[in-house]
């Protein structure tokens, strides 16, 4: 199963916290597909479930 989810931030750094949080919250892993900044940043990533 794969889902892809974003965040947004003030920094990449916020956004991707917000992704991982996220993704520990569903037991997955993620990657990263895309990010963008400006005045605000906006992350997207692809979460894999983790496999026991």
């Amino acid at each position: 199963m794969a889902e892809t989810i974003s965040a947004w931030g003030g920094t990449v750094s916020e956004a991707e916290a917000k992704i991982a949080n996220i993704a520990k919250e569903k037991n997955s892993s993620y990657e990263i597909t895309t990010s963008r900044m400006g005045n605000y940043s906006y992350v997207t990533a692809k979460l894999t479930e983790n496999r026991k």
